[in-house]
């Protein structure tokens, strides 16, 4: 007790020894092991830590600002164990509420976890520096890279780019795959294509290549060739029957899930909502779609390969009350080590869509999904995995 009030006193008062005051030396001695071929990860960590504090204005804060980030999430393994410890299955269209206000769908939802999205970001990024290499993510599409800022876009997935890319000092990078302008079959070979020099250049940096993150950029609006891209860079990549998490959310465009319905939210303001199926975006003549109950539209895609009451679910209340470690739970409960499994997220605000980013790296590092985990993603579940 007396330890969470020091760190907590430490985020509101001015220090003597501020975050800010650690960011040069971070920077130089990393450097300095970089010129000497060393690898610094714990260093790298808490350099990471103190630049992504900057950048929410918390460069005041002391130094146990960083070890609050690791004591903070103890009680969230106390809510999750309340909760149950399995994976949810969606619940039938029938059975989930359709709205059509904002207002109304937050009604129906908990309060945000308790962390708050800074602190939660904060985590991921100490989490996301111990892996070794940054997050790849294949886009479908060249206006996905707008939501971003410093990290390297590359044309060429050759696997000497590919190999250069995934030695680099960034959170993540991307790769401009544009395979949303191609037909299903050009769009499946390319994305196979990206997914075996991946693997390749995986290798030559002596990285497991299902030590990865992936992300399969696709649209907010669902148009994109899933699954064939997902199933094509799988098999590139060689994980045989990953789990796939779809994370549409996109909080700027007004993309939201709850209830596993997935809606476009009005751009004037208003708060109106609008199942996407019933949108202009479902009509597009080459990935139309029926269904906003996303596990309906995964069965819709899958051509009935993946029945809807199969698709699992992390819920808001799951999220919300229970926080990243629920989330890890939920994954880790998936049968087979989620040979194969998809898992729709639900995300009504930046910080859910945290959450569910940082449960999903829990579990990826405790080895909780035998067979990888692929994210199917708008540029939200990007911002906040990388």
């Amino acid at each position: 007790r007396r330890a969470n009030s020091e760190q907590a006193a430490a985020l509101e008062l001015d220090s003597a020894a501020p975050l800010r005051n650690f960011a040069k030396d971070l920077d130089f001695v990393l450097e300095a092991a970089g010129s000497a071929g060393l690898s610094m990860p714990a260093t790298r960590a808490a350099r990471d830590a103190v630049h992504r504090a900057s950048s929410f204005g918390l460069d005041t804060a002391d130094w146990a600002f960083v070890s609050r980030l690791h004591s903070q999430h103890a009680p969230a393994r106390a809510a999750a164990a309340a909760l149950p410890a399995e994976a949810s299955p969606a619940r039938p269209a029938s059975e989930c509420p359709v709205f059509s206000s904002l207002s109304e769908l937050a009604a129906s939802l908990p309060a945000e976890w308790r962390e708050g999205e800074r602190a939660i970001l904060l985590r991921s990024s100490v989490l996301a520096s111990r892996r070794g290499s940054p997050l790849v993510v294949i886009d479908d599409d060249p206006t996905g890279t707008q939501t971003v800022h410093s990290v390297p876009v590359l044309a060429d997935w050759s696997p000497e780019a590919l190999e250069a890319a995934l030695g680099e000092d960034v959170p993540c990078f991307y790769v401009l795959a544009n395979t949303r302008a191609l037909p299903p079959a050009e769009a499946a070979a390319r994305a196979e294509e990206i997914g075996s020099n991946l693997r390749v250049a995986a290798a030559r940096r002596g990285l497991d290549p299902r030590s990865l993150g992936v992300v399969s950029r696709g649209d907010s609006t669902l148009r994109g060739h899933y699954p064939d891209e997902t199933d094509a860079l799988a098999r590139g990549l060689g994980w045989p029957s990953p789990a796939v998490l779809l994370a549409p959310f996109f909080l700027e465009g007004g993309r939201l899930t709850a209830h596993d319905t997935h809606y476009v939210a009005a751009a004037d303001g208003s708060g109106s909502l609008t199942p996407a199926a019933e949108t202009e975006f479902a009509r597009d003549r080459a990935f139309g779609y029926s269904s906003s109950h996303l596990p309906s539209w995964v069965e819709e895609k899958t051509n009935g390969a993946t029945r809807a009451s199969d698709v699992c679910s992390l819920g808001l209340d799951l999220i919300r009350a229970g926080g990243p470690d629920a989330v890890q739970a939920a994954l880790a409960a998936l049968p087979h080590g989620g040979a194969g499994a998809v898992v729709v997220a639900n995300a009504l605000t930046p910080c859910d869509m945290a959450v569910v980013a940082l449960g999903c790296m829990q579990a990826e590092r405790a080895g909780a999904l035998a067979h990888g985990l692929l994210y199917r993603s708008a540029g939200a579940l990007v911002a906040a995995r990388a």
